[in-house]
């Protein structure tokens, strides 16, 4: 419980009035967009949408919202109950934005429930702009009897907004210290929160789509290799974004952790298009230095993109061509947004993109006399297990890898850091593996995650002689908290 228990504290919205913690406001005022019209802050909707009597209450751990609604001939009392959590991802945000998770309340849904501190004329419905720069709060709700959408606004004062701004920021620190969530899961609460689309009930649901997605590619050492296409459904090369360039990228993420808000007109119609991504998408560029590949969720929110994106550097070592690694490594991971009315890109959270999962490295490409026989891994890596499998790919010595992921077998377990060996001699492998001989080398990270920049998954193999034709494959599940 928090120290606040014992005190309700009571605030309303618009014009507030304090009196010994409780805050009066005379009214709110909205638009209402009917079941067959989409959510835009700019349209110019019915304006005969108010709410009277709003009171925010903190009751033990948990607020209370009532109000009355009022459209055309109808008020509705209403009451929920839910939490308020601040946006504390390093961006943009920190300190100026919160949002509310309520529950439903006889036929009302409330989607979204957002609290922002000196609120951009881009938030605001057109009859409210009058508000700009102010504390509002904004209510969305749905009627689930009929799939109206009620957008409604109104003021808080600094006193309010600061009040709430402290009891959500103790909410949350009283759920990490009695391990309810912890720091990931809260910020991956608010990402969530940010969607309105996926939670609505009667109005057709958006962004509603899978979270996580299998990605499986190549590469080799000579640049004039093509790189293979993904295969799974439904992404296809028909996602791969622009040709956005390795330098292109890093200095516009770099730009965004830094300055954390940002025009598009610094950067190119390639960085443009992929800040209005929606669903998954990718690019990869592996046949020639730099190495690297991204992938990237994207959501549209009304006038908002909200964009989940992560960049991998990947080194790929055959200078000495007898002891082959490649390594993947989390160079930046964010989750952006691009206000198309302020036409600003912005951060949001920072240090949390696309997270990696299932994660699978293989080096292959030795033919003839020339074989495999050590294996080690390394890696920085979240929840990793004690022992990771050592597979290998078992071929008939007068046979040749030609694909990624072929004839594996898992051969014993071992530890990150550990060299993991088996017989140098082909006689030896042939008669280990009825006549096969490991032609090809996976790091198998399953279980351990990436998900913060800097983290890595190396592998590194031993052949008996030396190879100029090696390539490798990496495999992955992408995860989304958007």
């Amino acid at each position: 419980m928090l120290l606040f228990c014992s005190q309700n504290i009571v605030f309303a919205a618009s014009e507030s009035v304090s009196n010994n913690n409780e805050f009066f406001v005379n009214s709110m005022n909205g638009s209402a967009f009917l079941y067959n019209n989409n959510f835009d802050l700019g349209s110019k909707t019915d304006q005969n949408v108010n709410v009277e009597k709003l009171d925010i209450t903190y009751v033990g751990d948990k607020f209370k919202i009532s109000g009355i609604l009022n459209y055309e001939s109808e008020t509705v009392p209403f009451e929920t109950l839910g939490n308020f959590y601040p946006v504390e991802g390093g961006g943009y945000y920190d300190d100026k934005l919160i949002l509310g998770d309520f529950q439903v309340s006889g036929s009302y849904n409330f989607p979204q429930i957002r609290i922002e501190s000196n609120c951009s004329s881009s938030s605001l419905l057109t009859c409210n702009s009058q508000l700009k720069n102010q504390n509002v709060i904004s209510l969305m709700i749905e009627d689930t009897s009929n799939g109206n959408l009620y957008y409604i606004q109104g003021v808080l004062s600094n006193d309010v907004y600061n009040s709430l701004l402290g009891l959500s920021k103790n909410l949350i620190t009283n759920m990490e210290s009695s391990n309810i969530l912890n720091k990931d899961q809260i910020n991956e609460k608010t990402m969530s929160l940010m969607n309105y689309g996926c939670r609505f009930i009667k109005r057709q649901k958006i962004n509603d789509s899978l979270n996580t997605y299998n990605f499986n590619f190549s590469g080799k050492e000579s640049a004039s290799y093509n790189t293979t296409s993904l295969t799974q459904t439904p992404i296809s090369e028909s996602n791969k974004t622009a040709s956005v360039s390795y330098s292109e990228l890093s200095n516009f993420l770099s730009d965004m952790e830094t300055y954390k808000t940002e025009s598009p007109s610094y950067y190119s119609s390639d960085i443009c298009s992929l800040m209005q991504s929606t669903g998954w998408n990718f690019y990869y560029q592996l046949n020639q230095n730099p190495r690297f590949y991204y992938a990237l969720y994207g959501e549209q929110n009304g006038w908002k993109y909200d964009i989940q994106i992560s960049m991998f550097d990947v080194v790929f070592n055959t200078s000495n061509q007898k002891y082959p690694s490649v390594q993947s490594q989390l160079k930046y991971g964010a989750v952006l947004e691009y206000d198309t009315y302020s036409n600003q890109y912005k951060l949001v959270y920072l240090n949390a993109g696309i997270w990696q999962s299932n994660l699978k490295e293989e080096i292959y490409g030795p033919t003839g006399n020339n074989i495999f026989y050590s294996r080690t891994l390394y890696g920085s890596l979240e929840s990793p297990p004690s022992l990771f499998n050592n597979v290998i790919s078992l071929i008939p010595y007068a046979s040749n890898i030609y694909d990624a992921w072929q004839n594996l077998t898992t051969y014993q377990n071992s530890p990150l850091g550990q060299k993991f060996t088996w017989d140098d001699t082909i006689a030896e492998q042939e008669q280990r593996w009825n006549g096969d001989v490991v032609r090809g080398i996976v790091g198998d990270f399953s279980g351990a995650m990436i998900k913060k920049e800097g983290e890595y998954a190396l592998i590194e193999g031993d052949t008996s002689l030396s190879c100029s034709s090696f390539q490798f494959a990496i495999s992955y599940t992408g995860n989304s908290t958007i």
